[in-house]
């Protein structure tokens, strides 16, 4: 998975970006950064294939209108999104992306180099362990001929009972144990059916400043998240993320023209790009 993104000094100068903040407003470029860095995590390639209008919009934590977002930013004169057929894509992507281009296929070869290492580390051996084993496989002939040996100057009778070694020898070579198997990572689910806040979330959300109606807030999560599919590892964190989220927006007193829900999506957009992957 991509970590960062390359953009050019000459970004900050950029007669595309002025173009940009004087259709849009001031710092409204920064919301194509944020774009960039969700691009390169969930579409490496710059293709953002399955992405409407208003999932661009998310992706770039854009509060007001998705279409004004989008008609500016695909202007002939400020271009930084294309559109062939249905399908969107960010204009020069591969040009000034390469390294976010690539994630795949350097994924690719650094899981092929692991398996090969590995299979090299349990099957492979170098000639001075091929030597060790061969020594050690005479060393345990030589020792089980000699048990089985019978003394030709041992008395006659045999003491009775004939004393034998407690515990009886053996020669073990080569006996290495394989590696434990990795732990298994908890896989990301979509919403249960049986999720509820309870009285330790309730508590935190009370603690840091959710004076509003909780209930409706919760509603409002799940309903989202059902209808988006969403899917999470943790989702009482990403609950509670959507409540931090919640008293945010309630601070700043912001009236944006998506609605409430579209609003709290952006804001769990961001939270995921400052947390890193956690699906």
């Amino acid at each position: 998975m991509n970590t960062d993104i390359r953009v050019l000094t000459s970004f900050r100068a950029s007669r595309k970006r002025k173009r940009f903040e004087a259709i849009l407003g001031p710092n409204t470029a920064m919301h194509l950064i944020d774009l960039w860095l969700t691009v390169a995590v969930e579409r490496p390639d710059g293709i953002l294939t399955g992405w409407d209008e208003v999932d661009i919009a998310l992706a770039a934590n854009w509060p007001g209108d998705p279409a004004e977002f989008m008609r500016v930013a695909m202007l002939e004169h400020c271009q930084w999104i294309e559109k062939h057929g249905d399908t969107y894509k960010i204009h020069d992507w591969e040009e000034h992306q390469g390294w976010a281009c690539s994630a795949k296929e350097r994924s690719e070869k650094a899981k092929n180099a692991a398996k090969a290492r590995w299979s090299k580390r349990l099957n492979g051996k170098t000639a001075d362990e091929k030597t060790e084993e061969n020594q050690g496989f005479d060393a345990t002939s030589n020792a089980q001929a000699m048990l089985k040996h019978k003394p030709s100057n041992a008395p006659s009778p045999s003491p009775s009972p004939s004393p034998s070694p407690s515990p009886n020898p053996s020669v073990v070579i080569g006996a290495g144990k394989a590696p434990p198997p990795p732990a298994k990572q908890k896989k990301a689910t979509q919403l249960p059916k049986s999720f509820e806040v309870t009285d330790d979330m309730a508590a935190w959300a009370r603690s840091v400043g959710a004076n509003g109606n909780l209930s409706q807030i919760t509603d409002a999560f799940i309903d989202f998240h059902r209808a988006k599919g969403s899917v999470f590892k943790d989702w009482t964190a990403a609950w509670r993320t959507w409540v931090r989220n919640e008293i945010k927006f309630s601070r700043k007193g912001t009236a944006p023209k998506l609605d409430r829900t579209a609003a709290h999506n952006m804001a769990v957009v961001s939270d995921f790009l400052s947390r890193g992957d956690d699906q």
